[in-house]
């Protein structure tokens, strides 16, 4: 996996999850930009992204996650 292949596959995970298959994202979208990213959809995200990447996330990490780009960047510390 390199740092590039992330993001497009962030978008899949928010777009299955959030059952918005033409969602669009950017590194600074956040909850309040998204209509239906509420904090169950947010379980459902974070459970997904931790299949897709093969790691669980702490909650140190999950605390700090604000938008599209702090979930990317906590991806992209932990290789695969």
């Amino acid at each position: 996996m390199t740092n590039q292949d992330i993001p497009e596959r962030l978008v899949r995970i928010f777009r299955d999850q959030l059952r918005q298959p033409t969602l669009q994202l950017n590194a600074s979208t956040t909850p309040d930009d998204v209509s239906g990213w509420d904090s169950t959809a947010m379980a459902s995200i974070i459970m997904s992204i931790e299949e897709e990447f093969g790691f669980e996330m702490s909650a140190a990490e999950l605390r700090g996650a604000r938008s599209v780009g702090d979930l990317a960047h906590i991806v992209a510390q932990h290789p695969e």
